[in-house]
């Protein structure tokens, strides 16, 4: 858990910080305008960046992930539940990376090769998990704040992103 700390000291990582932030606001931003909670979230296929960018760039990409969607959220849905986005799209970032090889001897030549149905498998287990735990934070924290109940809000992101 150290390297999400320490690679704020390597340029490369902070660059790749910004690059998966530019690119996960890049595509969120235009698609704003199709709400599916209104004022709290939208229809988001830049979803994808997070998990995929986490495999290629570490702990990087989960901070990109949590600047990113701050940064679409100052597009129209700026407010209290922002605080726990940044939190829940940094986890959504951070599971796949952590978890990335957990599975066993296959996932030692990359998730992205997807040479067998194993490593497929792999790759869409780690993005139910990483969408699960960031729709759990950001749920709960919406929840907690009383603008959006739980039970409501986790299916919708879970299954979005």
């Amino acid at each position: 858990m150290r390297e999400i700390f320490t690679m704020w000291r390597h340029t490369k990582m902070v660059v790749l910080v910004a690059l998966t932030a530019a690119v996960y606001a890049a595509i969120l931003i235009p698609l704003k305008g199709i709400p599916l909670i209104p004022g709290i979230t939208e229809l988001r296929p830049a979803n994808v960046v997070p998990v995929v960018f986490s495999l290629l760039f570490g702990p990087a990409a989960a901070w990109g992930a949590a600047f990113g969607n701050l940064i679409g959220d100052f597009f129209g849905t700026l407010g209290l539940g922002s605080l726990f986005g940044f939190v829940g799209n940094f986890f959504y970032g951070l599971v796949a990376y952590k978890l990335c090889g957990a599975m066993g001897p296959l996932s030692a030549r990359g998730p992205l090769e997807a040479k067998d149905g194993r490593q497929l498998f792999e790759f869409l287990l780690l993005a139910l998990l990483a969408s699960a735990a960031c729709a759990a934070f950001i749920s709960w924290g919406v929840d907690l704040v009383g603008l959006v109940p739980f039970g409501v809000l986790a299916p919708v992101i879970t299954l979005n992103n």
